[in-house]
């Protein structure tokens, strides 16, 4: 059974939220390891990004995995940054908070280089080659 996000609780203060389901703990090992590697799929997605060169027939399965690998980081940089949000929205003085904010900040446009670079490879794909990618299994309904 997959754990909820968020579960709340009432008291004599209102709600009180549990942040669990993200991470047992702010800073702790689970949150310190999910961060290390996303920040290391990150730099390999750059990389991989950077060498997908033009989309061309010969180029799709390349260009699959860096869309499939982009659309995971930035769903995993979500969930960390949804995380980091809710105990700043709480506890807006947090200095912790806040140097996580702007490190999620750094990371998020880090991850938008992959998007330049693949829309680079784009710019002279043709109309054939675009319509193959977007018939690979992995991407189906990624045609937006």
């Amino acid at each position: 059974m997959k754990k909820k996000a968020a579960d709340t609780k009432s008291s004599g203060r209102g709600v009180v939220w549990s942040l669990e389901g993200f991470f047992p703990s702010f800073d702790g090992p689970e949150m310190r390891q999910f961060k290390q590697r996303l920040e290391r799929d990150i730099a390999e997605l750059q990389e991989a990004a950077a060498q997908a060169g033009a989309l061309r027939a010969e180029a799709l399965p390349r260009w699959e995995r860096v869309i499939l690998a982009m659309e995971d980081a930035g769903a995993r940089l979500g969930h960390l940054g949804a995380y980091v949000e809710c105990l700043s929205a709480a506890d807006a003085a947090n200095e912790a908070y806040q140097g996580e904010e702007a490190l999620l900040r750094r990371q998020a446009a880090e991850l938008e280089k992959v998007e330049v670079d693949l829309l680079q490879g784009l710019r002279d794909a043709s109309e054939e080659d675009f319509t193959a990618l977007l018939a690979r299994e992995g991407l189906a309904g990624a045609e937006h």
